[in-house]
């Protein structure tokens, strides 16, 4: 009888270990995201402070 709760007690371990496991993945994907569309960002205003700057593009291509 001990032995089998022992048993289903690592079971439970593993499977809550597992799913933690998961979500950890999952929020690492998610941060990874995040940090992909800040990279986005931040590439799309850079090329607009140099325009700017420097008066690379006419203004038509604002409009």
């Amino acid at each position: 009888m001990f032995f089998l709760k022992l048993l289903l007690f690592q079971v439970r371990l593993s499977v809550f270990l597992h799913h933690l496991i998961l979500l950890e993945l999952l929020l690492l994907l998610l941060l990874l995201l995040l940090l992909l569309l800040l990279l986005l960002r931040l590439l799309r205003i850079i090329p607009i402070f140099l325009s700017k700057r420097t008066g690379w593009h006419s203004k038509k291509h604002y409009k």
